[in-house]
């Protein structure tokens, strides 16, 4: 009961807030590592879904924070060809080779789908966080073109479902998720990534936990060659959301 109150007053508050976003710059915060970092929203959402997580993330001064905004009921490869666009001009304003993506649900999977675009990779590291991987149980009626992607079973999904990462890649997501069920479901272990399961928190209010904002952060500021995640490893991070 108190995961799913929780998720209620996220919910609120963030939808409260979300016309606020287009008012935002589009760089959210500074930083001084060297890649910059771009959030990527979920389906319906926008990039002031973060708004908790780039405040921890600014005060670990990692990377410099941009958002990327995008009209979701597009699907997923139009979404993706977008992200490259907006990923060009961040790395041309900011002179950076390479950039990190953190990503919530349908952004999650739109985020690979630009990772698998190119050979050329100017992606370093790329976060998803309750991002349906495997596809929603939900069979009924979703607007937009994107949900008939996000659906389990479809062609789109089918097609990718064994495809090997070519970036190393966290996915952060939960138990007790009232949208992505089962929680496997946003696994990429068997696709070269690395899962980090938490317990008995909410589609939004996992944004929110400070744990896995902090697990977020120790993910992009590892050694190239840290091995520091066990697969599918259930932690409990309710207690400290912010």
């Amino acid at each position: 009961m108190g995961s799913a109150l929780r998720e209620f007053g996220y919910s609120v508050v963030i939808s409260a807030l979300r016309p606020v976003a287009f008012l935002l710059p589009r760089r959210h915060a500074g930083g001084t590592g060297d890649t910059p970092i771009i959030l990527v929203h979920g389906y319906m959402g926008g990039h002031i879904d973060f708004i908790g997580m780039v405040k921890i993330l600014n005060h670990r001064k990692v990377g410099r924070i941009y958002g990327f905004s995008y009209p979701w009921m597009l699907p997923i490869e139009r979404c993706a060809a977008l992200l490259s666009r907006y990923v060009d001009e961040v790395r041309a304003e900011t002179k950076a080779s390479r950039v990190d993506l953190v990503c919530h649900s349908l952004g999650g999977v739109i985020a690979l789908h630009y990772v698998a675009m190119g050979s050329d990779q100017p992606v370093r590291r790329c976060v998803t966080i309750a991002s349906p991987h495997a596809g929603v149980a939900w069979q009924g009626p979703m607007p937009a073109g994107s949900s008939r992607q996000l659906k389990s079973g479809s062609s789109y999904l089918t097609e990718r479902q064994d495809r090997v990462l070519s970036v190393p890649c966290l996915s952060v997501y939960s138990s007790h998720d009232n949208i992505v069920h089962p929680g496997s479901t946003a696994s990429l272990a068997k696709r070269g990534g690395r899962d980090l399961l938490v317990r008995d928190l909410g589609h939004l209010e996992i944004l929110f936990n400070r744990n896995v904002i902090d697990e977020v952060a120790n993910f992009l500021e590892a050694p190239a060659d840290a091995d520091h995640f066990a697969q599918n490893t259930p932690v409990n991070l309710t207690k400290n959301s912010l």
